[in-house]
């Protein structure tokens, strides 16, 4: 089958509301099924810039593949805010890995009662990776790498750049 599309948008402002979703899907699942395409939301200048503002309230981004790789999603935000049960959510129903996630922040990364997740039902999960030099803060935030494959699949790592975050402030059942 066919990859599925791969999404890139360069912009200074991205505010996703209402149910409002970003998404590359493969739906095949014969071999060879396509891979789901990469999602990169960063700033009007293209690659290795970031955007002003990414805000997603009550909204989704997701890559996914129900037979081939799935695919990674990275936002490049000087303020990324994710709120109100947003999603972004990388996965693989396959026996191919779900891709990673990236969320990279020149300031600030705020994560109110959403959900970042990777999923994979017949390999290993994707990496979760969250990088902000001034604060990450997660109120209510969830985080999973899940993986419901044979033996040998492994969970993706979850991590929070310790080198560059001046405070990591993680409130309720974060």
């Amino acid at each position: 089958g066919d990859a599925a599309g791969a999404i890139a948008i360069n912009v200074d402002e991205l505010i996703v509301t209402n149910g409002g979703r970003i998404s590359s899907t493969s739906l095949a699942t014969v071999s060879p099924a396509g891979s789901a395409g990469r999602i990169l939301i960063q700033g009007q200048s293209g690659i290795g810039s970031y955007a002003q503002t990414v805000t997603l309230d009550n909204s989704a981004i997701s890559a996914s593949a129900n037979g081939g790789q799935g695919g990674t999603i990275e936002i490049k935000a000087s303020n990324l805010d994710l709120r109100n049960g947003s999603r972004v959510l990388a996965s693989s129903q396959g026996n191919n890995n779900a891709g990673g996630i990236t969320l990279t922040s020149n300031d600030k990364i705020g994560i109110a009662n959403s959900t970042v997740s990777t999923l994979a039902r017949q390999a290993s999960g994707g990496n979760i990776t969250l990088t902000a030099p001034n604060i990450v803060r997660l109120v209510g935030a969830n985080f999973k790498s899940s993986v419901f494959g044979p033996a040998g699949s492994s969970g993706g790592n979850i991590s929070i750049d310790t080198i560059g975050p001046q405070f990591v402030v993680m409130q309720g059942k974060s």
